[in-house]
């Protein structure tokens, strides 16, 4: 659409408002949907934060109390799931919740802690004390 506007005045022609009207309205709506598309693929096949919530299945406390990962099952029309959640007790008495292990497909969940900062989900591995990484099988697989 830019290139009609910019061969239109390189060619010398005036364009009628109706025409101008009408490529920007195309234009809006063209940004528009893939703004759309987007914040739909970040929302809910990206973003982590967001994931269901699901049927919590069982709890596993560190070795030295002061972490706990939460497992749920998540089963719905898109499939199955199964989602890690780690919960750290904070030195003010506040708890910080955030997933760390996220699993498309499996329907069951074994975790055990190697020590009190590594638990392991499914044989992952997962350092608890590395706050930006969670296991997405989506892309770790």
């Amino acid at each position: 659409l830019i290139i009609i506007l910019i061969y239109s005045v390189y060619q010398g022609e005036r364009m009628s408002k109706k025409r101008l009207l009408t490529i920007i309205y195309i234009s809006t709506v063209i940004v528009t949907v893939f703004n759309l598309i987007g914040f739909i693929k970040d929302s809910f096949f990206y973003n982590l934060k967001v994931l269901p919530q699901g049927q919590f299945v069982y709890a596993s406390m560190s070795p030295d109390g002061n972490k706990t990962v939460r497992i749920f099952k998540i089963e719905n029309s898109i499939g199955k799931a199964i989602r890690g959640e780690l919960i750290t007790l904070n030195d003010d008495g506040t708890d910080e919740v955030r997933n760390i292990y996220w699993c498309v497909g499996e329907e069951n969940a074994m975790t055990g802690w190697q020590s009190e900062d590594i638990v392991t989900i499914n044989s992952i591995n997962i350092d608890t004390t590395d706050s930006d990484y969670i296991f997405d099988s989506r892309r770790e697989r």
